[in-house]
């Protein structure tokens, strides 16, 4: 009940007590008793409004970590795959993919030590990533020069100490404990949203239990839970006749629909999907690879958008060209949007292509 129509009710109120001077004068307290109640349940309800909204932003930054991790360790493996290449054919080509990933791997570690700068732990481990990661490029651009100068013999004589591994080893587990130190927060701060969220339910409920003894507010409280439910309950039945119109309609149209789900690390395609990407359906999509049918000039695009969304908890959109097995660039326009927990949280997104 709003403010306003508490004092409509006082006005009425006072014009019984002008008519009928018998009226007990315990009606003013009632009245006023409800005022306070009224003005109590709007600001829990801000307050829970806010602490949702901060809760949200915490788990779309740690998503964002984790993700930007997950695109360093790919960079990391794409330069590692370009050094490769081009020790066993000496195709200069191949240089272009190990650069790129340096590049990528740079920029990525920058892009951590901003978003963890609130984090004293983080940032340290990320000024020992940032070191390791220098070594560890150090150690490949030490094979590929003597690729060049002494040949492919080597190279391979500096890969078999083992200097190269080593330094994947260092970087991967300083990454790994990024990652793991970012979870552990996302789980502490789910369970502090799910207490507070209780909280604010239980100080709520408690609010209405005195609204309702006051002047039967619960009535009105059980009547509005009964139209939610009766709501939810076609919003469910027409959202799943939506999903199977849908699944006929991509069916016919050609249009794909995806899933990822970043917490679970799941990433899942609609038959529709494969058949634009040009791969077979017992391809096993993941979120290292789920960009690589892109072409190669637009995949940091492609990862940049997807992050930000993630980050920012806002739907997104794209149109950008498929590098398609037969050699074929095509192009195709990508929607989509995050998907939220129980508790309003993002843990991925889906869409359609």
């Amino acid at each position: 009940m709003s403010l306003n129509a508490t004092f409509l009710l006082w006005k009425a109120a006072k014009t019984r007590l002008q008519r009928i001077p018998l009226l007990p004068i315990g009606l003013a307290g009632v009245l006023l008793s409800l005022a306070f109640l009224t003005v109590a349940i709007n600001r829990n309800a801000e307050n829970a409004r806010m602490q949702s909204g901060v809760a949200q932003r915490w788990h779309a930054h740690t998503l964002a970590v984790l993700l930007a991790a997950e695109s360093l360790d790919t960079a990391l493996n794409k330069s590692l795959r370009g050094e490769r290449g081009f020790i066993l054919t000496a195709n200069p080509d191949f240089l272009t993919a190990y650069s790129d990933g340096r590049r990528e791997s740079e920029l990525l570690v920058k892009r951590l030590n901003a978003l963890t700068r609130d984090n004293q732990s983080q940032q340290r481990r990320l000024e020992q990533l940032a070191s390791a990661t220098s070594g560890y490029f150090q150690v490949l651009e030490r094979v590929l020069r003597s690729a060049s100068q002494g040949g492919q013999q080597a190279a391979v004589d500096i890969i078999r100490t083992g200097h190269g591994r080593e330094a994947a080893e260092k970087v991967r587990g300083i990454l790994q404990e990024v990652k793991d130190e970012e979870r552990r927060l996302l789980q502490i701060r789910e369970a502090a949203n799910s207490a507070t969220a209780l909280r604010t339910q239980q100080f709520g409920e408690v609010l209405s239990l005195l609204n309702w003894l006051f002047l039967g507010a619960a009535a009105a409280l059980s009547l509005a839970v009964l139209r939610a439910r009766q709501q939810a309950r076609k919003s469910a039945a027409s959202l799943s006749e939506g999903h199977r119109l849908l699944s006929m309609a991509a069916s016919l149209s050609r249009i794909g629909y995806w899933r990822v789900d970043v917490l679970e690390r799941k990433v899942v395609w609609s038959p529709e999907v494969f058949g634009i990407y040009g791969l077979p359906e017992d391809h096993r999509p993941t979120l290292e690879n789920a960009v690589e049918p892109y072409h190669p000039d637009d995949r940091d695009e492609v990862s940049a958008c997807v992050a930000r969304a993630l980050e920012q908890g806002e739907p997104f959109a794209f149109t950008k060209r498929l590098l398609h097995p037969n050699g074929e660039v095509r192009t195709v326009a990508v929607h989509g949007q995050t998907e939220r927990s129980a508790t309003g949280s993002a843990t991925g997104g889906f869409g359609g292509i």
